[in-house]
């Protein structure tokens, strides 16, 4: 009880400093300069991409100090997309920490190893890994990605997510490029709130703080609403537990597979909501035998969707 109330007041401590920056926009001038030449070389990109070529288009990749939320209703596959993100990350030279709260390491770091191997080699087939059965031609070549590849890439960190000063310690020890929260939603409120919309909206303020406070982005995912149409996907009215996850999070996306997708092993992404632009959707080979996860088809539309309906205005294929 004791460690607890401590914990309560050091981040209450926490929430009452401001880092504040003042900016006289008549100087620097050379620097702004450099920043926009550096986006136009770079086509817009301005933070890490994310590997889904029209999501990067939109999103102009995960930027600095900003909350990404992705919500999806349970069993979808939240937890996988953000082993894309971060398995894409790892392969272009960032260093990525993904904190778990109900998954185990083990089972992370399979996913992980897998979606890696897939991204690296053709013709993984996840279940055949999870139950020992894979040909001895990819079981060789899948030693081989572990002794040789592996080690030659970017670090990885695993940890479990208690709460919001437990991330802080993390961050602040690894130095991160991209920051992963894998269930957010069931992360301990250290400012103690019993009721939970306020323990979540707790929990969603806190991770933007720290996003602004060390620089990183910070990508977390939480639970749709279960009546949500299977159809057209989660909108913003469909968060669950609070709707200010929607106000604290800089961009929103959201998962949905309906029966004919599921069986055509294809996911549905939308983007819900951004700050700086329009919003849109995209659709991905979802198939967990060839390990493929490829775009196959987008729309953009303007301003925010507010609902499940489907976003208007095709503007053509991904890769």
């Amino acid at each position: 009880e004791a460690y607890s109330a401590m914990k309560q007041g050091v981040w209450q401590i926490e929430g009452e400093i401001v880092n504040s920056e003042s900016v006289d926009k008549t100087k620097n001038t050379e620097d702004r300069i450099a920043a926009y030449l550096e986006r136009k070389k770079n086509k817009g990109m301005m933070g890490i991409p994310m590997g889904i070529p029209h999501l990067d288009y939109l999103l102009k990749g995960l930027i600095k100090e900003t909350l990404t939320t992705l919500i999806a209703t349970t069993g979808i596959g939240k937890t996988w997309f953000l082993v894309l993100i971060g398995a894409y990350a790892q392969l272009n030279g960032y260093k990525v920490c993904i904190f778990i709260t109900e998954m185990s390491t083990d089972i992370m770091q399979d996913r992980f190893d897998a979606m890696l191997f897939g991204m690296m080699y053709e013709g993984f087939d996840y279940n055949d890994f999870k139950s020992g059965s894979l040909t001895i031609e990819k079981e060789n070549q899948y030693f081989e990605f572990l002794e040789e590849d592996l080690p030659r890439l970017e670090s990885l960190v695993i940890e479990t997510a208690t709460g919001i000063s437990s991330i802080v310690s993390v961050i602040e020890r690894e130095k991160p490029d991209l920051v992963l929260v894998d269930g957010a939603y069931l992360m301990e409120d250290e400012q103690g709130a019993k009721d939970d919309w306020l323990r979540v909206t707790h929990i969603t303020r806190d991770l933007k703080k720290t996003a602004k406070n060390w620089h990183v982005p910070i990508f977390i995912n939480t639970q749709a609403d279960q009546n949500t149409s299977k159809k057209s996907g989660p909108g913003l009215g469909d968060i669950k537990y609070a709707q200010s996850i929607g106000m604290d999070s800089d961009n929103i996306l959201a998962m949905y597979r309906d029966e004919i997708m599921y069986n055509d092993n294809e996911m549905g992404v939308k983007v819900l909501k951004q700050r700086e632009g329009a919003t849109g959707k995209v659709v991905l080979n979802w198939d967990f035998h060839t390990m493929n996860f490829n775009s196959i088809y987008s729309e953009e539309s303007k301003g925010v969707e507010e609902s499940g309906e489907d976003v208007k205005g095709v503007i053509g294929m991904n890769d």
